[in-house]
């Protein structure tokens, strides 16, 4: 793995998790709750200024598109994110437009930039405790 980037060791991370959580949870319903619990859990580095779209949102999108078609890049990423339907996009609690009412999606830059300045062990800390509660 190239040293320098940091977004593989972060998605990878996240589709870890997402794995882990499809082989233990028999029920969708509560397969997706605990993993959006867990991810709203890491905090947000961001400057609040100019933030639209909330951490777990890019994370939970980035966690399902790694697990569904295994997409390792950004784009891959953005493209299965950009698909998704609004009845999942409205669940996780993305971000609407005020005129159409329409699940926003974040952009693939915005997708490149979150998980690029993401802070691995942020990301560790909310999910750990739970993998270890998990057992």
């Amino acid at each position: 793995m190239p040293v320098s980037s940091l977004i593989p060791p972060a998605v990878d991370q996240l589709a870890d998790l997402a794995l882990w959580e499809d082989e233990l949870a028999s029920d969708p319903v509560a397969r997706e709750s605990a993993l959006v619990s867990r991810l709203r859990q890491v905090p947000d580095q961001r400057a609040k200024r100019g933030r639209r779209h909330a951490l777990a949102v890019v994370l939970v999108l980035t966690a399902c598109a790694t697990l569904v078609v295994g997409g390792d890049s950004v784009m891959a990423i953005w493209q299965w994110a950009a698909r998704a339907p609004q009845a999942q996009l409205a669940r996780i609690g993305a971000r609407r437009d005020p005129l159409t009412g329409h699940c926003l999606v974040p952009s693939e830059s915005t997708f490149r930039r979150v998980l690029a300045d993401l802070e691995a062990d942020l990301l560790d800390r909310a999910t750990c405790g739970y993998v270890g509660l998990r057992s």
